[in-house]
C-alpha cells in the first residue's frame, strides 16, 4: 500500500513583479505548500506576492541578495 505524498516548491524570486501574482495563483492547483524567497527585488514582488497569496500553505520571506542557490537551500 501506498502512502500519501506532499509535494512542496521553494520559488526564489528577484524582480518578478510581471510573474508573481500568476505563480501563486496556479500553486494551490499542483503543489501542497510553497515557500516564496524574495531575494532583494528592487520592484514589487514581494508586495504583489503578499497581496495574491490566499493560501496558509504558502510562506514569503524576504533576503537580501543571497542569490538563487541559497534561496532553495
Amino acid at each position: 500500500m501506498m502512502g500519501e505524498h506532499t509535494v512542496g516548491v521553494v520559488i526564489p524570486a528577484y524582480n518578478e513583479e510581471r510573474h508573481i501574482t500568476d505563480v501563486l495563483e496556479t500553486l494551490p492547483v499542483v503543489v501542497d505548500y510553497a515557500v516564496v524567497v524574495d531575494d532583494g527585488s528592487t520592484d514589487q514582488t514581494y508586495a504583489m506576492a503578499q497581496k495574491a497569496t490566499t493560501s496558509a500553505n504558502v510562506t514569503i520571506l524576504q533576503a537580501e541578495g543571497i542569490g538563487v542557490g541559497a534561496a532553495i537551500d
